[in-house]
């Protein structure tokens, strides 16, 4: 049984999006799931492809109740890929049984089941399934590329803000090449004005939380990792 809790308690880490427009379902899981890094629930695919634009998901859960999921994946597929997919369906509607089978997706749950079933399932999904996600960054600390945060060398989560997160996420993407202040600014900063001082001091930050040379000086150009 603690083993148990220890894997529920996994979950606790993870960005997930749910889709549904069944009231109770979303109630279910909005009381079973408060406790996540990142937990959003919207009624319509429009809404879900905004959030995925802003936020990398972990999972994501469509309940077949809602608009298509098919437009939903080929659309979100397009810009980004969201490592596992659940469906949530009614059994009685055979069309989308054959349309979530046929789909990539990592389970399909049938209504009507218990929420732990689900919360199992996610468990289950972040266990088993393999992943190259781990960027070593030197002297034990690393990044998850899909739990999107840093790791001190005894698997501690590293607390960054938007900005430092943005600006590690964005060299460690470029390793092996500079990223430059202008790609900076674009990315990290979204084309908002940025001073070369309030840039440096983000990086400082960053340095200080991780260690100095987590990332180099690139010839007064930018950064890079390699």
């Amino acid at each position: 049984m603690n083993q148990i809790i220890k894997q529920l308690r996994k979950c606790e880490n993870l960005n997930l999006l749910v889709i549904s427009q069944d009231d109770k379902f979303a109630s279910d899981v909005q009381n079973t799931f408060s406790d996540l890094n990142k937990l959003e629930i919207v009624t319509c695919n429009s809404k879900a492809l905004e959030l995925c634009k802003e936020t990398n998901f972990d999972i994501v859960v469509v309940d077949t109740k809602s608009d298509n999921f098919i437009d939903f994946f080929n659309k979100v597929n397009k810009f980004k890929t969201v490592p596992l997919k659940i469906i949530v369906l009614d059994p009685s509607k055979e069309n989308d049984i054959i349309d979530a089978i046929n789909s990539d997706v990592y389970t399909i749950l049938a209504k009507p089941f218990d929420i732990i079933n689900l919360k199992l399932s996610m468990v289950m999904s972040v266990n088993q399934t393999q992943r190259n996600d781990k960027i070593k960054l030197g002297k034990g600390f690393y990044f998850d590329i899909y739990r999107d945060r840093a790791y001190n060398k005894n698997s501690k989560v590293i607390e960054l803000t938007k900005l430092e997160l943005g600006l590690l996420k964005l060299i460690i993407e470029n390793k092996g090449k500079v990223v430059d202040y202008k790609q900076i600014e674009q990315q990290v900063w979204k084309g908002k004005k940025m001073s070369i001082f309030t840039m440096r001091n983000v990086v400082n930050k960053v340095r200080t939380k991780l260690y100095y040379d987590v990332f180099k000086n690139a010839s007064s150009k930018g950064y890079i990792i390699k």
